[in-house]
């Protein structure tokens, strides 16, 4: 399948000195960015059923073919904007299938902002190998990950800790400009399902990550950091969306005390804490069967 999109993006960020607050870092400059933008993807129809993949007791359309695709916009300072930039970003994902219940996925991105003075706010996320062992009573995940940036904006911070998947570790523990992680996870469904709400399963994991360069204020990284932990994962039947509810408890290994997290996933992940207005889209749809 081969689709176009078409839309417009409005985004504001100001910053400003709290009153009796030292400043952990220079300030940011303000941005506003206003760009019409025009993408591409394409899918090849390629899925097979599949269950206990991400979620819990739950059939899932697992993509074993390319996903691909890429926006390119244009901010230009007469249609709002604070300065002249294209705005690019691409992404490519791939899965195969061993047989014997073991596939490998691959996914990366890359994004990034070309000004006068060129690439700013260039980012690249290669996984180079996700797989997953699903089966009856258990399945294995092992997935590396990285982040490599270049001239990010003052108030971007490439952060490693509990929240970014090192769940022995507090928030924000590391910081840098690239992070590497490897997360290791055996789950065993145990076939209880209470009061007909959750389906319980349970879990062992190893992570191991770093970041290197240096933060916004200058400070180099600790760094490879290790911890192993167990958990409950508790799949809804109750919910639409299917969440899987991780509660983790985790010691780490490179000093620190044993943590506790609780999160709720539903196999993708995002996060935006800039205000992004999407004024419109359009979709052209081209399919080949």
């Amino acid at each position: 399948m081969r689709r176009w999109t078409a839309g417009a993006t409005y985004r504001q960020k100001q910053f400003a000195e709290v009153v009796g607050s030292a400043l952990g870092g220079p300030l940011p400059e303000d941005i506003e960015l206003a760009y019409p933008w025009l993408g591409f993807d394409v899918v090849e129809d390629v899925y097979e059923e599949r269950t206990n993949q991400d979620r819990i007791e739950r059939t899932e359309d697992v993509l074993l073919g390319l996903r691909a695709g890429g926006r390119i916009g244009y901010a230009a300072e007469s249609l709002g904007s604070d300065r002249d930039a294209l705005m690019v970003s691409a992404y490519a994902q791939n899965g195969w299938d061993f047989g014997r219940e073991r596939s490998m996925f691959v996914t990366t991105a890359a994004t990034g902002r070309v000004e006068n003075d060129g690439l700013r706010m260039a980012c690249c996320r290669p996984e180079p190998g996700t797989t997953r062992v699903p089966r009856t009573t258990r399945s294995s995940s092992r997935q590396v990950n990285g982040v490599v940036t270049d001239e990010l904006d003052a108030d971007q911070q490439l952060l490693l800790g509990g929240e970014e998947g090192l769940r022995g570790y507090p928030l924000r523990y590391q910081a840098g400009t690239s992070r590497a992680l490897l997360t290791l996870e055996e789950r065993y469904y145990t076939g209880w399902y209470p009061f007909r709400l959750f389906h319980v399963a349970g879990a062992a994991f190893f992570d191991m990550g770093r970041t290197w360069g240096t933060d916004v204020t200058g400070a180099t990284s600790d760094g490879w950091l290790k911890d192993v932990g167990i958990g409950l994962r508790l799949g809804s039947s109750r919910s639409a969306f299917g969440n899987v509810i991780h509660i983790d408890l985790a010691f780490p290994l490179d000093g620190g005390d044993a943590s506790t997290a609780c999160s709720s996933s539903s196999g993708q992940r995002s996060a935006s804490r800039n205000r992004d207005v999407k004024i419109g889209d359009a979709h052209l749809f081209f399919c080949n069967r």
